[in-house]
């Protein structure tokens, strides 16, 4: 368990290789045990390791496998139901994606979790998001975000400020200012925390809404530190969709 919270730490850093090393470190102790929680609990350190790398097939495989072992590890069940809802969400699969990331909520309330709840509802609102439902998007990500003020967890802070940002600057008339001020707000947290795998998502965010403006010295300058960062971090998914949208309209 030390070693599977190590790699969660690690990769909200941006620190993939040692997060990686550290995720299989759980998973091989884990198996020696035979011990149902332990193995689940290290499928989900290293499955949301690769989550946040953006490794989605690798990602989906490890975290479908600690699913199934959570029918004996039922209080892991709601963590890796959400990363993986979020998964499917983003791979085409949005009706497997919103419902798990619904199941998983619903667990978490049902058995009164408080870790990780405010994180597993800004998957829900994220699997809404890519399903195409903005309002139940919104509802689950201001939700969330009241959640990890509560309780001051500033990290689930980053997470939903910065789907915020998303849901205002996706609509047919971007809500320009809210969606910079969610975004700052992403940002600013995430740079004092270190987290840089977001600090990257939110500079990407914040570049594709100012190229949607037509403000290009904006554009340049964001998307120019998004790149450099997901570069550094060999996160190769964004980079790939970065790379598709400037072949792209725009």
């Amino acid at each position: 368990m030390t070693r599977g919270h190590l790699a969660w730490s690690l990769a909200e850093l941006g620190e993939f290789p040692e997060a990686l090393q550290r995720g299989d470190e759980a998973i091989r102790f884990a198996q020696r045990t035979g011990h149902a929680f332990s193995q689940a609990h290290a499928q989900l350190a290293l499955g949301g390791t690769l989550l946040r790398q953006g490794r989605m097939a690798d990602a989906m495989a490890v975290l479908e496998r600690g699913l199934a072992l959570t029918k004996d590890a039922p209080s892991l069940y709601a963590p890796t139901a959400g990363d993986l809802g979020v998964i499917y969400a983003q791979s085409g699969r949005a009706g497997a994606g919103v419902e798990l990331a619904e199941r998983a909520v619903a667990e978490g309330e049902r058995m009164g979790r408080l870790g990780r709840l405010s994180l597993i509802v800004t998957h829900l609102g994220e699997a809404y998001f890519f399903a195409g439902r903005r309002g139940d998007a919104a509802r689950e990500a201001e939700r969330a975000l009241g959640l990890a003020l509560d309780r001051g967890e500033r990290g689930n802070q980053v997470y939903a400020h910065r789907l915020l940002g998303l849901i205002v600057s996706d609509d047919a008339s971007p809500r320009v200012e809210a969606a910079r001020q969610h975004f700052g707000a992403a940002l600013a947290l995430a740079e004092t925390l270190g987290m840089r795998p977001l600090l990257a998502r939110c500079h990407l965010a914040l570049g594709r809404l100012a190229r949607r403006l037509g403000d290009a010295d904006a554009a340049c300058v964001h998307l120019g530190a998004a790149t450099a960062l997901l570069e550094a971090m060999q996160m190769r998914y964004w980079l790939d969709r970065l790379a598709l949208d400037r072949i792209g309209p725009g």
